[in-house]
C-alpha cells in the first residue's frame, strides 16, 4: 500500500471521528459553552483550523 493512500485513509478516519466526536457531544459542548461564554472562542477556532486544513 502506498503512504500517500495510507495518509488519505488516516486523514478521513479521523475527520470522521472527530465529526462523529462533535456530533455526539454536540449538546453536551453547547450547554458549557452557554455556561462558560468566554470558552467559545478558545474551542471553536481550533476545531475550524483544522476542518478548514483538512479541507485544503
Amino acid at each position: 500500500m502506498p503512504v500517500d493512500m495510507l495518509i488519505s485513509i488516516n486523514v478521513r478516519v479521523i475527520r470522521l471521528t472527530i465529526r462523529f466526536l462533535l456530533d455526539t457531544h454536540k449538546t453536551r459542548i453547547e450547554n458549557v459553552i452557554k455556561a462558560h461564554h468566554s470558552h467559545e472562542i478558545q474551542f471553536e477556532l481550533p476545531v475550524t483550523c483544522l476542518i478548514t486544513r483538512e479541507k485544503n
